[in-house]
């Protein structure tokens, strides 16, 4: 994903996340991220992750320290997620309130609360 100037991605064999500017060196943001794949920011700038490996979503602040985060969610339906965590995933339909996701031969949409944003806002590192 591009924001900012950065693009930011993660190596999820070796859960580890990055971000690149162009022409420059990769920069190592955080580690031991639980298999996170399928990133993007909140409208405060904070980053919202897939994790595969530990079955869950979450937020970390914005200024980019990695200390804690919150968990968004682990369960649906009264189950556990499953490590399965779809290929891509977007924000879009009325409101931008509609979370779609692509998982195996399927796509599956989910209204939610909060809307998404088509872009990204600037993410911080501490």
């Amino acid at each position: 994903m591009l924001s900012n100037g950065f693009y930011y991605f993660v190596d999820v064999r070796e859960s580890k996340f990055y971000r690149i500017k162009p022409g420059e060196k990769a920069e190592l943001l955080r580690e031991n991220t639980g298999e996170g794949n399928g990133t993007t920011f909140d409208p405060q700038g904070r980053l919202i992750q897939c994790e595969g490996g530990n079955r869950r979503v979450t937020r970390w602040p914005a200024d980019g320290m990695f200390a804690s985060s919150d968990v968004l969610m682990d369960r649906f339906g009264g189950k556990r997620l499953s490590r399965r965590l779809p290929a891509n995933l977007a924000f879009g339909g009325p409101g931008m309130k509609t979370l779609f996701f692509t998982a195996h031969t399927s796509v599956y949409s989910m209204r939610v609360k909060v809307a998404g944003l088509p872009g990204h806002p600037p993410f911080k590192k501490g």
